[in-house]
């Protein structure tokens, strides 16, 4: 969006002009009072860009017009409402509130990346635990099986003996304390739950932030990602700052 900056020129002899001039989305609007900006303003002096990242930058509409912020002159800068930027040699100095009403509703939801980027990760950690589980658990079944297949082998060559015990029994403990460290980690460790906790955290945080302290509340999860996210809030009508 720009805002075309200037000094309201007289349209008929004898008329008394001289207010600040603000042209946006070609809509005209003055500020202050008649003859209030002096001669050394231009009527089309220099234009205000308000970019997609919500900072704004100023430039000369001509070579010939002068504009200075905090006292250096410039041709092109980035600013903000807290520098003073003047217009001409006369010393007129940009007043601020005429601009304000003029930018468009803007939400900055920066912060959203951060929200995106956690749920992914956390998604991403449930789902490498539980790949862990089965393939722990895979290889318990594996020695299940080992376990079984020589208790019944050791068992058809003539009963258990001592040196028959001692490879057998090892291998039936680790089988037994294995599946009950499993089923207590399981029982702690709620996979579901942890899902359930970590989406109402998400449903909760990633929503519009709203408009000078209104808050708006759309819901931006339905996007998927964090790059997906729209130029303007469907329900409050913000631009979003990313």
């Amino acid at each position: 969006m720009d805002i075309i900056i200037g000094r309201e020129k007289a349209t008929t002899p004898g008329q008394v002009a001289g207010r600040l001039e603000l042209t946006a989305n070609g809509k005209k609007t003055y500020y202050g009072a008649y003859q209030s900006v002096d001669q050394h303003v231009s009527g089309q002096h220099c234009t205000l860009t308000i970019n997609p990242d919500g900072t704004m930058s100023i430039k000369n509409m001509k070579m010939q017009n002068y504009t200075y912020v905090n006292g250096h002159e410039v041709h092109s800068k980035v600013v903000t409402m807290n520098d003073t930027v003047v217009l001409g040699g006369g010393g007129y100095v940009l007043p601020w509130a005429a601009i304000t009403p003029l930018l468009p509703k803007q939400a900055d939801v920066r912060y959203l990346k951060r929200v995106f980027d956690d749920y992914e990760q956390g998604v991403a950690d449930i789902q490498k635990q539980q790949q862990r589980q089965v393939a722990y658990r895979s290889v318990i079944g594996v020695f299940s099986t080992l376990a079984i297949a020589l208790g019944i082998v050791l068992g058809t060559t003539g009963g258990f003996s001592g040196s028959k015990m001692a490879v057998t029994l090892p291998l039936y403990a680790i089988v037994i304390i294995a599946n009950i460290y499993f089923a207590v980690k399981a029982f702690k460790d709620n996979k579901t739950e942890k899902m359930n906790e970590l989406k109402k955290r998400f449903q909760r945080d990633c929503v519009c932030p709203g408009v000078n302290g209104q808050p708006c509340g759309q819901y931006f999860g339905g996007f998927g990602f964090y790059a997906n996210l729209p130029q303007q809030c469907p329900k409050c009508k913000a631009m979003l700052i990313k």
